[in-house]
């Protein structure tokens, strides 16, 4: 079962501070168990961001890269630090807005700080 109780901003945060730390590793080692002959070819990571409401991940971030000529897109949720599903990308995933950036074998840095959501 999901645990989907309230967090505060405070867990929240911490718990973006925590997945980000590790998601681009993680999505590191999940594209090169990808079956595509050579491989995903010049892979990209879009920023780590809040998943959709109806993905059962609080966590997510896309993945680009080519493959026999043909792009190819991944949608990659996170949940308790780890990898809760790895997918095509489709149209709910917002992957064609995001920004991307050159995924490295051992890629992690220093957690940007979250950006503050605005309700209207």
């Amino acid at each position: 079962m999901w645990d989907y109780s309230p967090r505060t901003q405070a867990q929240d945060d911490a718990d973006y501070q925590r997945t980000h730390s590790s998601y681009k590793q993680l999505a590191s080692g999940r594209v090169k168990q990808l079956k595509y002959p050579g491989g995903l070819v010049a892979p990209t990571i879009s920023p780590l961001r809040k998943s959709h409401t109806v993905a059962f991940a609080d966590w997510m971030a896309c993945v680009q890269g080519e493959e026999d000529g043909h792009r190819r897109t991944f949608a990659v949720f996170y949940r308790d630090r780890a990898i809760a599903d790895f997918r095509h990308a489709v149209v709910i995933d917002g992957c064609e807005v995001e920004p991307y950036e050159r995924l490295e074998p051992d890629a992690s840095g220093p957690a940007p700080a979250k950006q503050a959501s605005v309700k209207h």
